[in-house]
């Protein structure tokens, strides 16, 4: 058995994306051209475990896509980013998901929808437990099951800390949100569970709770974060997005780096908000995710100091 251990490791659903880039969301009745288009790759999870990787950080994915041509695609793209794939399970009696995206080229803003609702199953058997002994962290989407959460159960008695990616409500949230130590929700996950739109205040809600941080993203309206001694917002960086896709699960991604390097709520949420802001620059969800030096830059050009130029400035000598 191999000794290694992982910074973080993904539990959740991975489609292959399909995207195309249009003059405007569609009408009934009309047909369209794509501007451009894109396939790959997409998911929540798996997108912030592959910006972790391009991080330089350990990381490992547990999903299940159909052995088919999709499946198999999406398996070789994460060898390529050095991601441990022992969990990604390619299940020859389900067809992969898809996601079919569209986005408006006005304003980069997309609309989403997966081929079924009937997700294949992530198995206890995918995750020995050897992978929950050896992780610092976990990170999930909102599409939970009574597998997951035994888990996560299992992972939290070794000391591993769970992150929540929420974007909707789910099934077996009530059993599930208690076991989170990071959950970051979307604004629509706000008025769909709090039945308010106040992000400052659902984020202190969580805590009180018993998170340890939590948060909002609100798109360009930027996001919040928020622990048991303060609550920030945190304005978008401002650009021209060409697609949203994925902004969310990058920003997630941002937040997970941050808790790795310890870093203060403020330096953790202008990081996650520079690598989310720099992934909305070009079209699909993975065909622009930054490696450190990057986002190192956009941050100079933003802000006067961050706990990044030093770690970067150090590993360099």
């Amino acid at each position: 058995m191999s000794d290694k251990k992982f910074d973080c490791i993904g539990i959740g659903l991975s489609p292959y994306d399909f995207t195309m880039l249009v003059e405007s969301h569609p009408a009934p009745d009309s047909k369209h051209v794509a501007l451009q288009k894109y396939q790959g790759g997409g998911g929540p999870v798996p997108n912030a475990i592959i910006a972790l990787a391009k991080f330089g950080c350990t990381a490992a994915l547990f999903t299940t896509m159909g052995d088919d041509f999709f499946g198999r695609s999406v398996f070789r793209e994460f060898e390529q980013f050095n991601v441990d794939v022992a969990g990604f399970r390619l299940d020859p009696e389900n067809e992969s998901l898809h996601a079919h995206i569209t986005v408006d080229q006005t304003d980069g803003r997309r609309s989403i929808i997966l081929s079924t609702d009937d997700l294949p199953e992530i198995t206890m058997e995918q995750v020995p437990e050897y992978y929950l002994e050896q992780t610092k962290l976990i990170t999930l989407d909102s599409r939970s099951s009574p597998e997951i959460i035994q888990m996560v159960k299992r992972a939290k008695s070794h000391g591993a800390q769970i992150m929540l990616d929420a974007g909707s409500v789910q099934p077996y949230l009530e059993e599930l949100l208690p076991l989170i130590d990071f959950p970051i929700v979307s604004y629509p996950f706000v008025q769909q569970y709090f039945g308010h739109s106040n992000a400052i205040s659902a984020s202190k809600s969580l805590v009180e709770s018993g998170a340890q941080i939590a948060g909002v993203t609100m798109g360009n309206r930027g996001s919040v974060l928020a622990n048991n001694s303060e609550a920030l917002e945190f304005p978008a960086f401002p650009v021209n997005p060409v697609d949203t896709t994925g902004a969310g699960d990058l920003y997630h991604a941002g937040v997970l780096y941050g808790l790795l390097n310890d870093w203060s709520l403020k330096a953790t949420g202008q990081f996650a908000s520079a690598v989310s802001a720099i992934g909305c620059l070009s079209l699909g969800a993975r065909s622009h995710i930054p490696d450190l030096r990057e986002v190192m830059k956009f941050l100079q050009q933003n802000i006067k100091q961050h706990p990044l130029f030093d770690k970067m400035e150090a590993e360099h000598e």
